[in-house]
């Protein structure tokens, strides 16, 4: 089954690619791996441990039906990682985050690269 991504969603995983430096279908696979991973905690009853972002778990809450037919009722939770508060906590204190040293350094490493080809 080949997943159908709205207009937004693939301009996120674009956005990812080009920060990343990962290859759009890489992003893309790892989201669609996301998916099987949060699929799976539900099937096993526990929570999944996103790196940097938090630990998630869905819940069922009960069936609904809509104009497409019969459809589950589910809750996402999230508890955020303490990087992703640290981050937060830095930009909202108007202090240099430690995303952006991070992507502040791969540019760097970038360009050297790119210099370092044409030398």
């Amino acid at each position: 089954m080949q997943f159908k991504l709205t207009k937004q969603q693939k301009d996120t995983i674009n956005k990812i690619h080009l920060l990343s430096g990962c290859s759009y279908r890489e992003v893309r696979d790892v989201y669609e791996g996301f998916l099987y991973s949060i699929i799976l905690s539900y099937l096993e009853e526990r929570p999944l441990d996103l790196p940097f972002l938090g630990e998630l778990e869905v819940s069922y809450l009960k069936d609904v039906l809509t104009q497409k037919g019969r459809e589950a009722d589910v809750s996402i939770d999230i508890t955020p990682d303490a990087f992703i508060k640290r981050v937060i906590g830095q930009i909202e204190d108007k202090e240099e985050s430690d995303v952006e040293k991070i992507l502040r350094d791969k540019i760097h490493e970038s360009l050297k690269d790119l210099v370092e080809e044409k030398e």
